[in-house]
Parts: C-alpha cells; structure tokens; sequence
C-alpha cells in the first residue's frame, strides 16, 4: 500500500530499480536498468484510475444525496439513522464498484493522507481530486434532475424563497450547514465555525483511522480484507449518526464542494456558497486536516512496522539482472508484486523483516 523503491549496493556494476506507485492497489510498475533499457508493465492506466475515482464517487453521491432528497423532499425517511445508514452503503457499493482500479479513495482527504504517507504521487493526487470532485457534481446533478418537481413543491409548501436564509432547508439536501438546519433552522448561534471545523476534523480522523486499521495487512481483528468495504460503510454509519446533529458529518471535500456549487448554480446562490457566515470552507480544511492526523496516528500508535515483510527480487533465467531487496519499511501488495515477477520473469521471495532468506516463501 505504497511506493517501494528497490536499492542496491554501490559495489553492482548493474543495478535495477523496481518502482511500485500507487495508494490502497498497486497499478504500475517501471524496472529501469543502468544499461539504459527501459521495460515498462501498465496494469491500469493512469486514465482508468481517474475514472474509477469519477464512477465512485458519482455513485457514492447519486446514492447518497438521491437519500437525502428523497428523506427531506418526499419523506420517505424517518430519522437520521436511516439517512446515515443509507450513506454507509452507498460507500459499500461504491467501494465494491472501483476499488480494483483505484483503491476507492472518493474523498481527497483520503488521497492527500496517502499521499503525504508516498502512496500516492502529487501528479495522481491532483488527477484523483479533480476526478472525485467532477463526479461529486455529476452526482448531484443528477438528483437535482431527478427530484427537481419534488425540490419546487417542498419549497412552496413550506414557504421557502429559494437563495433566501430559509431556503438553507432545501439546500441542506446537496450542501452542508452547521448546526443541521433539519434539526436547529437558522439557530447558527449554537455552534461556531471553529467548533464546526473541530466536528469535521475529529470525524474524519476516526474514519481514516479506521480505514487505515482495516486495510492493514498485519491487523488479526479483521481476518479477512475483503470485508473492508464493509467496515467502512459501517465507521461512515456511525459517525453520520452521531456528528451529523452537528454539521451533517461530511468528511468528505468533494461530497459537500461539488453538491455545493450544483446549487449554487441552480438558485440558491450565496446560500449555497459561500453559506452562511461563509462557512463552506469547514468542510474543506476540517477534513485535510483530520484525514492526514488520523492515518498518522493510526501508523503511529498501532501499526507494528516490525511485522512488515521485505521482498527478493531475482531473475528467473541468465538475463543480466541481479538480485535486490526492497526497503523493509516499505508496503507493498504481495500479489501485485508477484504478478509483476511473473510478467517479466523475475522471482519475489517475502519473508518478515529480520527473518532469515532460508525461511521465505517462494512465490
């Protein structure tokens, strides 16, 4: 689950370099040689990656805020827990659909932590920013679209002017508001920016700490990873439900910005962005901060480094490629790696940091 770059001694007269770029999946993979050949393996493309990020998070969105309209507009809901559940399996199927490809981030607070942690390269982070946020507002176009008839008739029904303070109760369906208009109206005196900032950013540090925890490769208490979608929708559950009194628990940049701006455009104006008290920018810095300070905790405080493994490379034939061995701090996809050997008829050995090469298994 991150860059691993392989080193050789200085005395090598050849030395190749086995470059592995990616977040939660491994996607490519360059082996660079001194003598200047080049060989080059594309899992998935840069491209796919990015629309991966636009597919989920688009599905997380269109599910997610096509439940909030439905609840708010229509009345099909009754209490939050349903709303907040709602939103914990949207991130299930969302994750399901794309995490193959992309690892599934749909948020750039999961994007930015991992690549703060060299999981992920600035140019991809950019990539996969730009990708959740256009499918954050395709998303929310669609359900615009879609319950536009029932957003009108809610808004006269209940007297709201649409770009006026009231209509923060329409607006709430796309966007996010602190404290929750469903809940408070315009009481905004009960909670400040700054105490929603510490909402957003306490919330998403418990939800990268758990995405962190899940997807760990040495943690016992979740046996089997391909239930990590699950944990997941289930950590989004539980903080909706209890934070989204609050701020509506977003978590999410791309989820509130892009909805945000759809609205913006299509009459709520000011309400919309830059919100009341100008307080859009909670939703963005709460969880860049939170994000990146949650995974850092996790790798910190839990996270046992003395368990990661280490990897030999080797030639299977008599091609001039000697034998290195990855940065043992370095993590990496055990599968991936042997995949890539495989194409390119090389051997991966892992063994567990500080274990004698004897003891490895061959894969």
């Amino acid at each position: 689950m991150g860059s691993s770059y392989g080193k050789m001694p200085d005395s090598e007269q050849d030395h190749q370099t086995l470059d592995i770029r990616s977040c939660s999946k491994k996607f490519w993979c360059t082996a660079a040689q001194k003598s200047g050949e080049k060989i080059e393996g594309n899992i998935f493309s840069i491209k796919k990656e990015f629309i991966a990020e636009f597919t989920g998070t688009a599905i997380l969105i269109a599910i997610g805020i096509g439940g909030n309209c439905s609840g708010i507009f229509m009345g099909s809901f009754s209490g939050l827990w349903q709303i907040a559940s709602l939103w914990g399996f949207a991130v299930i199927t969302a994750v399901c659909c794309t995490a193959s490809v992309s690892g599934a981030h749909m948020n750039p607070a999961v994007s930015l932590a991992l690549t703060l942690q060299k999981q992920l390269s600035w140019p991809d982070f950019f990539g996969y920013v730009t990708a959740q946020l256009l499918g954050a507002i395709f998303g929310a176009a669609a359900n615009l679209f879609l319950f536009w008839e029932f957003i009108k008739k809610f808004e006269e029904d209940n007297g709201i002017t649409r770009g006026t303070p009231e209509s923060v109760r329409s607006a709430m369906a796309f966007g996010e508001y602190f404290p929750n208009p469903a809940i408070f109206g315009t009481h905004y005196e009960l909670l400040s920016p700054t105490k929603a900032l510490l909402v957003e950013l306490w919330s998403t540090m418990i939800l990268l700490f758990v995405v962190k925890a899940v997807g760990d490769q040495k943690n016992k208490a979740v046996v089997i990873k391909d239930f990590s979608p699950l944990w997941c929708g289930f950590a989004v559950t539980i903080l909706g439900a209890v934070f989204a009194p609050l701020t509506q628990c977003g978590m999410n940049p791309a989820r509130d910005f892009g909805p945000r701006l759809v609205t913006y455009f299509a009459g709520w104006g000011s309400v919309a962005l830059p919100g009341p008290r100008n307080g859009f920018w909670v939703y963005i810095l709460g969880p860049l901060i939170g994000g990146p300070l949650g995974a850092f905790l996790y790798d910190v405080l839990i996270r046992n480094e003395n368990d990661e493994k280490v990897v030999v490379i080797s030639p299977r034939d008599n091609r001039r490629i000697p034998s290195f061995t990855l940065d043992k701090k370095s993590q990496f996809d055990e599968n991936f790696v042997a995949e890539i050997c495989s194409q390119r008829r090389l051997s991966a050995t892992f063994k567990d940091a500080g274990v004698s090469v004897n003891t490895a298994v061959q894969i």
